[in-house]
């Protein structure tokens, strides 16, 4: 392909499709799981509670008994519930307080060298390493026997901080057993039965969130130790300063491009919604411990936006990292639904935002202290602002509840997996941060302290930026957005702004229309009180060759869903207001 029809590809190309090209493209460091056999290794000198002696490696059958006896089968996690079914899962395990390791340098160093292949494997950044900000907790002794396994399922982060999971196969002879780890639609499967090789320790570290399973052990025993991987609690501040790594120059700009191209695109997203690679949980969600390409890609479009930020002022963006969640509605009916606009009213919110690039922005937070907009915890979301919209939405099958197994027991719903999402908003649509309830109130007391102050011309710009989010949420979420909405108030409200006279009066006009063409003007225009006086003065203001043709549109509307009777009180008042006028401009 020549480079002229390259560019003029991307010329063609959204901005949405200019991003998922750059990011498709952008490569990780490290993978979502990693292992292999394990040298200059210390033997841990394994006590447990009831057994006299050291166990010995590889396992003998006269110890093998006498483990078992100890052991009790291993459950599994279903949400909240802990459950036991060894058609799941068939698994022999000891907790920490049965066992003891007494070589002092299993910790000291097998461990330590462990910690520098995690950080490799999984594609960390050295100052995990130099920091110190890896902790291993020991969480089971498993003991797989013939016929052992456990079906594909995920592992629960435990702790607040944890991230991954890593395996220590200490030496055993056993055959069958594969690890089968996949994530993304990729599948890496991890062979370490051999009789050959039957004194050797092998270990497996995966991302926690990566669906696995353990297959049948076919002969023999194998006993594992598995570990949490944590964030060091006590270092946990120092992941914020740990440095990106090294970003490419061409997808900084490729990012910066599209970025312009969306501000330039007509009624495009107020926001755009990118969908992480991995699975995250409420109390893990969090900047610092994004993983592998999330991470990547989340460092890529800070820098960019950063980059536009200082290069242009009208290029502004707000960039979170969050999580999504499904809603099911009270409504059965609504539930069996064929209609997919009535199957997706409210059903699906962005909660759980943590911010990754936020902008110093003091008078913005003054105004939402001044008049008591405070900041909502749930942004409602739906197809449009996804930056793959198609099988995107579709795949996330929003009134479906996934119930599916982890390891070890149930957890509570901080630590369930959610899909994770990256977050990025333009920073004229940063009201869509505030709380619905009390927008409205806040814009009209806004459009008031304007009135009473005419130097407030900032204020004034921001009734504007925040009366244009207002329509664009009415116009895109009209079922389920400000539910006692009176365009009255609005329309006086801006007409308010509009007979000031000041700078950017055209943006007035223009949400007027828009106020004019919405949905719930047209639908209030014949049964609200007075709404007759208000399109009047309207008029008078603004100039009927300016307004006139959308009132006509409007009414022509009002007339197909209206009575007769409430289209002649209306029409009678309309005509006997300019009446009154007329003969007053008469005398």
């Amino acid at each position: 392909m020549s480079s002229n029809t390259s560019k003029r590809k991307g010329n063609n190309s959204t901005f949405q499709q200019v991003l998922n090209r750059t990011f498709y493209n952008v490569r990780k460091s490290g993978n979502y799981c990693g292992g292999g056999r394990l040298t200059d290794i210390h033997d841990p000198k394994m006590m447990i509670n009831g057994i006299q002696e050291h166990i010995t490696f590889p396992l003998v059958p006269s110890q093998l008994k006498l483990i078992i006896e100890k052991c009790s089968l291993a459950p599994f996690g279903r949400q909240d519930k802990t459950m036991l079914d060894i058609s799941v899962r068939h698994t022999w395990q000891l907790d920490p307080s049965s066992f003891l390791i007494t070589n002092s340098e299993w910790n000291i160093h097998t461990l330590n060298n462990l910690k520098s292949k995690i950080v490799s494997d999984l594609g960390l950044h050295n100052d995990w390493i130099k920091n110190d900000l890896i902790d291993l907790q020991l969480y089971k002794l498993l003991l797989y026997e013939k016929d052992s396994f456990f079906k594909i399922h995920r592992d629960s982060e435990k702790v607040d901080g944890m991230f991954g999971t890593l395996v220590i196969i200490l030496p055993s002879y056993y055959k069958g057993g594969e690890f089968v780890i996949k994530h993304n639609n990729q599948e890496q499967k991890f062979d370490y039965s051999s009789t050959k090789y039957k004194y050797d320790y092998y270990y497996l570290v995966f991302y926690a969130d990566c669906e696995h399973e353990i297959l049948p052990i076919t002969d023999g025993y194998r006993l594992s130790l598995v570990y949490n991987i944590v964030v060091n609690k006590e270092k946990s501040h120092l992941c914020a300063k740990i440095p990106s790594s090294p970003l490419n120059e061409k997808y900084v700009q490729n990012v910066c491009q599209a970025l312009i191209k969306w501000s330039k695109t007509m009624n495009s997203p107020s926001k755009l919604i990118i969908p992480l690679k991995h699975k995250y949980t409420k109390a893990n969600m969090s900047p610092n411990l994004l993983k592998s390409k999330d991470h990547t890609i989340a460092s890529l479009l800070k820098r960019s936006i950063a980059e536009l930020n200082k290069n242009d002022s009208n290029q502004k963006y707000l960039l979170y990292c969050g999580m999504l969640y499904y809603k099911i509605p009270k409504n059965e009916e609504a539930y069996n639904s064929n209609d997919p606009l009535e199957r997706t009213i409210g059903d699906t919110d962005v909660e759980n935002l943590k911010p990754l690039y936020e902008i110093d922005d003091n008078y913005f937070q003054k105004i939402c202290e001044i008049f008591h907009m405070p900041r909502t915890s749930v942004i409602s979301v739906d197809e449009t602002d996804f930056i793959n919209k198609e099988p995107e939405w579709k795949s996330l099958e929003p009134f479906k509840i996934v119930e599916e197994e982890t390891g070890n027991e149930g957890t509570i719903e901080k630590y369930w997996y959610r899909m994770g999402i990256l977050l990025l908003i333009p920073y004229n649509w940063k009201w869509c941060l505030l709380n619905d309830d009390f927008i409205l109130d806040g814009f009209y007391k806004m459009c008031q302290t304007v009135k009473n102050d005419e130097n407030q011309i900032k204020l004034k710009q921001a009734c504007i930026e925040l009366v244009n989010y207002i329509l664009y949420r009415m116009n895109r979420r009209r079922y389920e957005y400000l539910e006692n909405f009176d365009s009255r108030e609005l329309l006086n409200s801006l007409l308010l702004l509009y007979n000031l006279k000041l700078d950017d009066n055209q943006s007035v006009l223009n949400a007027l229309i828009s106020t004019i063409k919405n949905h719930s003007f047209t639908q209030g225009l014949f049964w609200y009180e007075s709404m007759h006086n208000v399109i009047y003065n309207a008029g008078n203001v603004i100039g009927w060759h300016q307004i006139g043709i959308y009132i006509y549109d409007a009414f022509k509307i009002s007339l197909k869903r209206s009575t007769i009777a409430q289209s002649v009180k209306f029409l009678i008042s309309f005509i006997s207001s300019m009446l009154i006028v007329l003969i007053y401009l008469g005398t």
